[in-house]
């Protein structure tokens, strides 16, 4: 039985048997930068998020549903970064069922670090970035900042189609599959 249970976690990509992904904690900008470069090769989406925000969750149910829903390649990684932006944010207030894909990994930055330095390093902007996404081509590497995204922006939602566009241009490119 535990056997059928974790073949059906591997092939599903659920967020496993205590019903939530494993959520690391980000200690510095080099947490998402090492794992960035780590995955090269691969289109890579790094979101920022609030875990209570109900257009962020909104955001996340649409990735989920309408891209890796539909998009089966091992060619995509996601990087869900959770913050605390709202009242009530907290690693508490995180529910792990969203985004359960096994493309997707979870990180929690309690001080808002990498959301302050992409608004500042990539974005050339004061303050948090957050409720955005940046994708970026299997070819793009992190030295002091990443390569030029493929395609940033926010709401995610409210730029579904565009983000859709761009990703599905990029699957194409990398795998020959016109999805």
């Amino acid at each position: 039985m535990i056997g059928a249970a974790l073949a059906l976690y591997l092939i599903a990509g659920s967020p496993g048997l205590s019903g939530k992904a494993p959520l690391v904690e980000i200690q510095s900008v080099d947490t998402l930068r090492s794992q960035f470069n780590q995955d090269a090769g691969k289109i890579r989406l790094i979101l920022f998020l609030s875990p209570t925000s109900p257009v962020c969750l909104a955001g996340t149910r649409w990735l989920q549903l309408d891209i890796l829903g539909q998009q089966p390649t091992d060619s995509l990684r996601v990087y869900a970064v959770w913050m605390p932006m709202l009242p009530g944010d907290s690693r508490d207030s995180w529910d792990g069922g969203y985004l359960s894909d096994y493309r997707v990994l979870h990180y929690w930055d309690e001080g808002r670090l990498t959301g302050t330095w992409f608004a500042q390093e990539v974005d050339g902007l004061e303050g948090v970035s957050w409720n955005t996404y940046y994708l970026f081509e299997p070819h793009a590497s992190w030295e002091s900042v990443p390569s030029p995204p493929q395609d940033s922006g926010g709401t995610i939602r409210d730029r579904a189609m565009i983000l859709r566009a761009h990703l599905l241009y990029l699957i194409w490119e990398l795998t020959g599959n016109p999805t």
